[in-house]
């Protein structure tokens, strides 16, 4: 393409009594042929892509079906300003203890996921545990649900159980688990700990007969 430009160019510098390009000339004008390509590439409107807004909207206007948690970055979560604050102030507290009541899909576990959030923000330990995931068996009897309780936590903690260095038969499993965490896991840490169970209510424990 560029040897026909200059063939042309050279017959009418002839044609009105001029020399042709000489080489060096000639490499000069490709130079500016090459830089104004280039620019002008680089300068083309880029193809804007084609949006829907009614799909947009449409995804914005519908949230989804109320099941499970909603996630710590959704939009269609209520916030309860003053229950927020009134629990952000209390797990501040040593020993603080924390009841979330209502009905299902009322939001308590989404609830319960933003004041662990929180906590962690604070530089807290936490630990979440779900009674709905456990055996029945073992929500009977008290002995096994410390024992298995206990053993969870150590776990999220990245801690060795050892549940049986601390666990005494003739104490009883209440002070044992006391016993447990003071001497054991709350030793092992070095910042407080959210503890959040949910599914209390599954709990049956049956008492023994004497």
């Amino acid at each position: 393409m560029l040897d026909s430009f200059v063939e042309i160019l050279n017959q009418r510098l002839v044609k009105y009594g001029n020399q042709p390009l000489n080489s060096a000339e000639i490499l000069l004008l490709q130079g500016i042929l090459l830089k104004s390509y280039i620019e002008s590439d680089l300068n083309a409107p880029t193809p804007k892509k084609t949006v829907s807004k009614s799909s947009d909207n449409q995804q914005i206007l519908s949230p989804p079906y109320p099941n499970g948690s909603v996630p710590l970055d959704s939009p269609f979560y209520l916030q309860r300003l003053s229950i927020e604050e009134q629990v952000y102030q209390e797990i501040g507290k040593p020993g603080a203890l924390i009841r979330i009541k209502a009905p299902r899909e009322m939001g308590k576990t989404s609830l319960l996921l933003r004041i662990l959030d929180y906590g962690e923000k604070l530089g807290y330990y936490t630990v979440s545990i779900n009674l709905q995931q456990t055996d029945q068996s073992i929500l009977n009897d008290l002995n096994q649900l410390l024992r298995w309780l206990c053993a969870n936590i150590a776990r999220q903690l990245q801690l060795k159980p050892q549940l049986d260095e601390y666990w005494d038969e003739d104490l009883g499993s209440k002070i044992s688990c006391t016993l447990y965490f003071q001497n054991y896991l709350l030793q092992s840490i070095e910042a407080p700990l959210i503890l959040a169970l949910e599914g209390v209510y599954k709990v049956n424990l049956k008492t023994r007969k004497k």
